[in-house]
């Protein structure tokens, strides 16, 4: 068998438990010193597991193993290269597996505006901006088209959420209701001047649950507006409004998404934003 795999020059011992690799249907003979050293870190695993996680290259991740493992290999969204952080959110606060997913997958194991990264402009449209990616003071989005004075103040947001939103509006119109953009594209220079005057009128730390650092703001995106039922009504009245319950019902249909809802504040990082 040695032979066989070519591995005769590996020096390795023969022993039964490596003639147990050998045996098992999924063995990868250029893994067999990381199936021993695995095993040997964990020596209670059985031999098919050890095969099953070398061979999904979490032994890279960590040679710790948990029965935790086994669980979040399951699940829906779990990433690889965050098991290790799994564990360890899980350890400290006892989540569900799911939770503990998603929470870390979402970054929530570290605190807001530490280990950030910029955000990925690659995918077009599909951008994320939050606390924990940003854009860089520069970005301005190529595609940028004036909003008409009857969908709103005359600014500007990328075409494609410009085009979708004026469907809303009109959709909503046949409906006898409106929806005004009070509050679309922010540069980055805008954006620093509103989070420092919030954050010098009710410091940093009230500021950061309802405004966003410059950079980290989804309006610089030129897809994120803020709406109200028409010229000079009030973003705090909205909620009480019929364009706030047909637009809660019906933004999805556009493409678009109630940011911040209520009860998702320690997801978002946000209050709760209608």
């Amino acid at each position: 068998m040695i032979v066989n795999h070519n591995l005769q020059d590996e020096n390795i011992e023969i022993t039964k438990q490596i003639m147990d690799f050998f045996e098992d249907r999924s063995f990868e003979p250029n893994r067999l010193k990381r199936y021993i050293a695995y095993k040997s870190e964990n020596p209670s695993i059985e031999i098919p597991k050890v095969i099953s996680f070398v061979n999904q290259d979490i032994d890279t991740v960590t040679m710790k193993y948990d029965e935790s493992i086994e669980e979040f290999f399951g699940a829906k969204y779990f990433i690889k290269e965050n098991l290790s952080r799994y564990m360890k959110y899980q350890e400290e606060h006892n989540t569900k597996v799911n939770t503990t997913i998603s929470y870390v997958n979402s970054n929530l194991d570290y605190e807001y505006y530490t280990n950030t990264k910029s955000a990925d402009l690659k995918k077009d449209t599909l951008i994320l901006v939050n606390k924990y990616y940003a854009l860089d003071k520069d970005y301005e989005p190529d595609n940028m088209v004036q909003i008409e004075a009857k969908y709103g103040v005359q600014q500007y947001l990328q075409k494609e959420a410009y085009d979708a939103f004026k469907r809303m509006a009109d959709d909503a119109k046949k409906e006898g209701l409106t929806l005004y953009i009070t509050s679309p594209y922010r540069s980055y220079q805008t954006q620093s001047k509103l989070y420092n005057n919030y954050s010098a009128r009710d410091g940093k730390e009230l500021a950061d649950t309802y405004s966003a650092r410059p950079g980290y703001s989804e309006h610089q995106t030129g897809l994120a507006a803020d709406i109200v039922s028409g010229p000079g009504k009030s973003l705090d009245s909205f909620e009480n409004t019929k364009e706030f319950k047909w637009i809660t019902s019906h933004a999805h249909l556009y493409g678009f998404i109630l940011r911040y809802p209520k009860g998702k504040e320690k997801l978002t990082g946000y209050q709760y934003e209608p």
